[in-house]
């Protein structure tokens, strides 16, 4: 979502190109913790824009907890023949919850610094984290409104 964020605050990615496709089953296991988040993110990030937001998943490749993941996220599903229905299974929140938890201890990492010996096969992982809770869930994903200091409101 980073990459649109510039767009999305000025409704000019919405309005030159109306659709958004997205797709996120074939993270890895490491990856798609942040990523079933996310596409509960682009619900909020987009709520009150004309624009159509397509997901496409392929039900026979994917693991099921991808796809059922995929129905809670998302309000409205289509069939293959391109039926839309109301998704019986939405409840944004559950997904949140699920994989909004802490991280598992890593091997004996930097504390404040990253030197690249702790990079597990060319990716890095890590948490930030203290007592404060953020209250606007796109908190870090959009520009903050401009003289406003991040206050995770």
């Amino acid at each position: 979502m980073p990459r649109h964020t510039g767009y999305v605050g000025s409704g000019a990615f919405v309005k030159y190109l109306g659709k958004v496709a997205g797709e996120m089953g074939w993270r890895s296991a490491v990856e798609y913790p942040a990523c079933a988040p996310h596409e509960v993110l682009i619900n909020a990030a987009f709520v009150g824009r004309a624009v159509t937001i397509l997901y496409p998943c392929d039900e026979v490749r994917l693991a099921p907890e991808v796809i059922a993941d995929a129905k809670v996220t998302h309000p409205t599903v289509s069939s293959g023949d391109g039926r839309e229905s109301v998704s019986d299974a939405y409840g944004w929140q559950a997904v949140v919850d699920r994989y909004n938890q802490a991280l598992a201890p890593g091997p004996d990492a930097a504390a404040f610094s990253y030197g690249g010996e702790a990079a597990e096969q060319g990716q890095l992982v890590c948490e930030v984290r203290d007592a404060d809770r953020l209250i606007d869930p796109l908190a870090g994903r959009r520009p903050p409104e401009h003289g406003r200091l991040g206050d995770g409101a």
